[in-house]
C-alpha cells in the first residue's frame, strides 16, 4: 500500500513539474475600428457603380498552440462592416452591411533581428446584404460565402515598434447568387435551383490585405494601419464587385498582461511572433 502511495505521489510530482515547465501562452486580443471609402457594383440591382463611405469593427483572438507553441499559432476573427454609397449623379443611395467570421492556423518562423514569418490556411464565412430602396421589384441582394484561403504574414519588432503585414485570398469554397432577374419572392416559393455556386479564382475572387504599425511601450500596443479588401464574383450572368480602402486604428494586448520589459521565471511565447 505504501509503495503504491509513493508511486502515485512520485507520478503526481513529475506531472506537476512537467506542467510547471510548460511555457505560458498569452491570448493576444486586438480590437480595431476602420473607416474609409467603398466602391460597390452589383448588376442584380443596377448596372451603375456606387461610391461612398466604409466603416468597420473588428476583433481578433490569437494564441500559440499547446502542442507546438514555438511554431504554430491559432487565430479567430470577427468583423462587422457597413457601407453607404451613392450613384454617379448622387440621387440614389445604396446601403451594404455584413458580418464575417474566420479561423486561421499558421506555421510561424521566428527569425533573428525580431523578424517573424507565418504561412498557413484560413476558413472564412461571410453573410451580408445590399439594399437599393429605389428598386421596386429587386430592392435587395443577399451575400453569403464560405471559403478556404492560404494566408501569409510577416512581422518585425524592435523595441517598442512593430511593423506587420498579411494577405489572404480564397482558392476554394461556395457562394450564393440568384439568377438574373430572379425575385427573392420566387425563391421563397421554392425555386431553389442554381443558387449555390462553386467558388474558385475564375468565379469568385477576394483579396484582403493589411499593413500596420504597432507602438508597444508595454503589454498593450496601439495599432495604426491600412486595409484593402477586394471582392468580385460572376454567376448566372450577374457580376458583383466591392472594393474598400480604410485606415485602421486599434488596440492589441495580451491576456496575461505580459510586459516585455520584465523578466519571468516561465518561458512566455506570444502569438505576435
Amino acid at each position: 500500500m505504501k509503495r503504491r502511495f509513493r508511486a502515485a505521489l512520485a507520478m503526481f510530482v513529475v506531472a506537476l513539474a512537467a506542467r510547471a515547465s510548460e511555457p505560458l501562452r498569452p491570448v493576444s486580443s486586438t480590437w480595431t475600428l476602420e473607416a474609409g471609402g467603398a466602391q460597390i457594383a452589383d448588376t442584380y440591382l443596377t448596372p451603375l457603380k456606387y461610391s461612398g463611405m466604409h466603416l468597420g469593427l473588428g476583433y481578433e483572438r490569437a494564441q500559440a498552440m499547446r502542442f507546438n507553441p514555438r511554431h504554430w499559432v491559432n487565430s479567430l476573427r470577427f468583423s462587422f462592416e457597413f457601407d453607404r454609397a451613392k450613384n454617379p449623379s448622387g440621387n440614389s443611395t445604396m446601403y451594404s452591411a455584413g458580418i464575417s467570421a474566420g479561423w486561421s492556423m499558421l506555421h510561424t518562423w521566428r527569425l533573428p533581428y525580431g523578424i517573424g514569418l507565418a504561412f498557413g490556411g484560413a476558413a472564412d464565412a461571410d453573410l451580408g446584404a445590399l439594399l437599393l430602396a429605389r428598386n421596386s421589384n429587386n430592392p435587395a441582394q443577399a451575400r453569403a460565402s464560405l471559403t478556404l484561403s492560404p494566408q501569409v504574414s510577416a512581422y518585425w519588432r524592435k523595441g517598442i515598434w512593430g511593423v506587420g503585414a498579411r494577405l489572404r485570398t480564397p482558392l476554394l469554397g461556395v457562394f450564393f447568387s440568384p439568377d438574373y432577374g430572379e425575385l427573392y419572392y420566387e425563391i421563397s416559393l421554392g425555386n431553389h435551383s442554381d443558387l449555390v455556386h462553386f467558388a474558385w479564382p475564375g468565379s469568385y475572387r477576394r483579396c484582403c490585405g493589411e499593413a500596420f504599425v504597432d507602438i508597444r511601450p508595454g503589454a498593450t500596443a496601439i495599432r495604426l494601419g491600412y486595409r484593402a479588401d477586394l471582392l468580385s464574383f460572376y454567376a448566372n450572368g450577374l457580376t458583383g464587385r466591392m472594393l474598400t480602402n480604410s485606415v485602421i486604428i486599434g488596440v492589441n494586448c495580451d491576456f496575461l498582461s505580459v510586459d516585455p520589459r520584465k523578466k519571468y521565471d516561465a518561458e512566455i511565447i506570444t502569438a505576435n511572433y
